[in-house]
């Protein structure tokens, strides 16, 4: 399999070390084609999503993969859609009205768009699909998070659902260093391929 990056064995570095890579190389990309890949990335995620009747996604920083395609495919098939909120350390899955599309979301203390806090609380247990941000993934379906550790600590709670992880197929690489307590995803959706890992 070609591995787009041209670091494709990151383990050799400390997690702090890939991250700084990760970042610069992502600040490269171009406005257009970051526009192009989140096109391509929700017609591949479409027959993931299709059936489905409630999914956690992300609504991203700067550097990651923008998904109000993937909000508005959702809104349009009438899949319940809930969004991170981080409070007192936690990541809760937040219940989006279904009227409303994430690019109305107010930014949070990260400068992140989050949904209100005073909408109810989905039950992690209810979610079929978890859709995953992250700075690099590899081969194994092991994912290079920002660094605060809030998803490793939630996805244990999405017990009956299934971690997709979205990205630029620049973000692919061979190997990530890792430690015990990170959780691999169960397939990763780029602009150029769908990647699934059935030994998880």
């Amino acid at each position: 399999m070609a591995i787009p990056n041209d670091a494709t064995k990151l383990s050799t570095l400390t997690k702090k070390e890939a991250r700084a890579h990760m970042r610069q190389k992502l600040r490269g990309f171009t406005p257009q084609y970051r526009i192009e890949a989140a096109t391509e990335i929700v017609q591949r995620l479409k027959p993931t999503l299709k059936g489905a009747r409630s999914v956690f996604l992300f609504a991203g920083t700067k550097l990651e993969i923008k998904t109000s395609l993937i909000d508005a495919f959702l809104r349009e098939e009438k899949i319940g859609r809930s969004y991170p909120c981080i409070k007192k350390n936690r990541m809760r899955a937040l219940r989006t009205p279904e009227h409303v599309s994430m690019v109305s979301f107010a930014l949070d203390q990260y400068g992140i768009p989050s949904p209100k806090i005073e909408w109810p609380e989905e039950d992690p247990k209810k979610v079929e699909i978890v859709i995953v941000p992250g700075l690099a993934f590899d081969l194994r379906g092991q994912r290079l998070g920002q660094g605060g550790g809030y998803y490793d600590r939630a996805l244990p709670s999405f017990s009956n659902a299934r971690y997709v992880a979205i990205g630029f197929d620049e973000q692919l690489v061979s190997e990530l260093p890792t430690h015990e307590h990170d959780i691999a995803v169960h397939a990763f959706i780029s602009n150029k391929r769908v990647l699934p890992f059935n030994d998880i």
